[in-house]
């Protein structure tokens, strides 16, 4: 599934009829571990959903004009950037040495995953990929919210693909 037809979904997701509770809905901007890597992650501390892609040519298109591969669809209950960040881990090498790795992420958790392509690999761990993130919110209370979403938006690219993203597979 494409990233620009997230927000499609997204927005159904918030239209089901009968729900119990109004959601509120903010997307962020794209958010590259590259470009942007000094500047905080929108909507950090909050709950959401974050997606990983390939950059788009120019890397910084909104969310809705990327028409590329979504590779990674994540949840958070609180704190996105810890989410976005644990995903790709340790930068240090060796591991809190003060040292930056090269590549950066060479230990980011899909290094040994056989149904992940190279390319894939190469480019988390050179750092060149995108996210962007969804801060989802209740109006009222509603425990699960973020990964009831989640939970939708993969179904929906199982049913668009018939297949999951390429990272959203058991470790």
């Amino acid at each position: 599934m494409k990233v620009c037809s997230l927000k499609r979904y997204v927005e159904a997701f918030r239209a089901l009829p009968d729900a119990s509770q109004p959601i509120s809905l903010h997307f962020s901007r794209p958010w590259h571990f590259n470009h942007t890597f000094r500047e905080p992650i929108e909507f950090a501390k909050d709950s959401g959903i974050y997606i990983y892609t390939c950059p788009a040519n120019p890397w910084d298109l909104a969310l809705d004009q990327n028409a590329q591969d979504i590779w990674y669809i994540g949840m958070s209950d609180g704190g996105l950037a810890g989410r976005v960040w644990a995903h790709v881990g340790a930068i240090y090498d060796p591991p809190g040495s003060g040292v930056l790795c090269n590549p950066r992420f060479k230990y980011h958790q899909w290094t040994t995953v056989e149904t992940v392509s190279d390319q894939i690999k190469t480019a988390i761990a050179i750092g060149n990929l995108v996210v962007y993130t969804i801060k989802v919110e209740a109006i009222g209370s509603a425990p699960g919210l973020a990964q009831a979403l989640e939970k939708f938006l993969l179904a929906c690219c199982f049913r668009v693909d018939g297949k999951l993203p390429p990272l959203n597979i058991d470790l």
